[in-house]
């Protein structure tokens, strides 16, 4: 990252999901915004663009982005001759893409770390689920910090989804940054779970910093080396339906 640590922390972080809820948009209308976020100042901040293993077949074969498809039908479609980067599934669903050309993540409810284990033993990374329509869908901080934690020991990569179009906890609802300054003080400075609750149910974004310098959470500073470690290691990104949002938020904090 040329020791910029600004991208270190947000290069590829969204996976863009406008297919999915609550966006939901047609095949056709999600085509269109992906490409025209992709011809913003911050495309860069854009990784794979998600599609269901049922639509897979509407993206057209000459689309240029990195695909991640998630498993919705019975059996993986055939995927060759795309450029899909990951695969995610349930963890009940782990046979179903054992064999997936592609780097493969498993969703477990978070805090569970017997899940986790069988994530590991079945070479995967693990996915988290942090909102979605009702409160229940939103796990604790206390379960959050308990699976970061435990993806870390496990030493697996993990990528987040649902209810992340914000950088900054609201209420119950998570924020991006928040998540972001929790694994990275779990994989920089190992962090424990207190540390990471903290850091979780933080809602002052003055209580961040992101410059080309440094990450700064929690009154710790990490430079692009350490940041980059976290981001590739383990939180490599999350699913968002919306784009925009989560820029402009990063614009009015003055990070982009």
């Amino acid at each position: 990252m040329n020791g910029d640590a600004r991208r270190a922390l947000l290069s590829r972080l969204i996976d863009h999901a406008a297919l999915f809820p609550p966006a939901s948009l047609p095949m056709d209308a999600a085509l269109e915004v992906d490409r025209h976020a992709r011809g913003t100042p911050e495309a860069w901040l854009l990784g794979r663009f998600l599609v269901p293993a049922s639509q897979l077949e509407r993206v057209p074969p000459d689309f240029e982005p990195p695909l991640g498809v998630i498993l919705d039908t019975e059996a993986l479609p055939e995927l060759a001759g795309r450029r899909v980067e990951v695969v995610e599934a349930r963890l009940e669903r782990a046979e179903a893409v054992r064999d997936a050309p592609a780097r493969v993540f498993l969703e477990v409810r978070p805090g569970d770390d017997a899940k986790l284990r069988e994530v590991a033993g079945a070479g995967a990374g693990a996915k988290v689920r942090c909102g979605g329509a009702t409160p229940d869908m939103f796990p604790s901080p206390a379960e959050l910090a308990a699976f970061i934690v435990g993806c870390r020991d496990l030493g697996l990569p993990f990528k987040a989804t649902a209810g992340l179009h914000h950088p900054i906890r609201d209420g119950i609802v998570h924020g991006f940054l928040n998540l972001l300054a929790a694994a990275v003080l779990a994989h920089a400075a190992g962090g424990g779970e207190r540390e990471l609750i903290a850091v979780l149910l933080e809602e002052d974004a003055s209580a961040f910093a992101v410059d080309a310098e440094a990450f700064t959470a929690a009154g710790r500073r990490f430079d692009a080396g350490a940041v980059s470690a976290a981001r590739a290691e383990l939180f490599v990104g999350y699913g968002s339906c919306s784009f925009s949002e989560p820029v402009e938020d990063l614009r009015g904090l003055n990070v982009l």
